[in-house]
């Protein structure tokens, strides 16, 4: 893995103090990058006091192969 590739990204929106992941890739499975993107944003939003939303909580909850 070079510096700066990419090798997964998460988007989500936010409406008010909510928000909800839209999409979650990686290009490389089992390592744990989805779950770390998901933490990251989870931190993200408990800065901002965001509230997550069910599909949010279900994705945390998975573990990496």
């Amino acid at each position: 893995m070079k510096k700066d590739e990419l090798i997964g990204l998460i988007t989500y929106v936010i409406c008010e103090d909510e928000y909800e992941i839209i999409s979650l890739n990686s290009l490389e499975e089992g390592k744990g990058i989805g779950s770390s993107l998901v933490k990251e944003t989870e931190k993200v939003a408990l800065r901002n006091r965001w509230q997550s939303s069910a599909m949010t909580g279900y994705l945390s909850g998975m573990k990496s192969n």
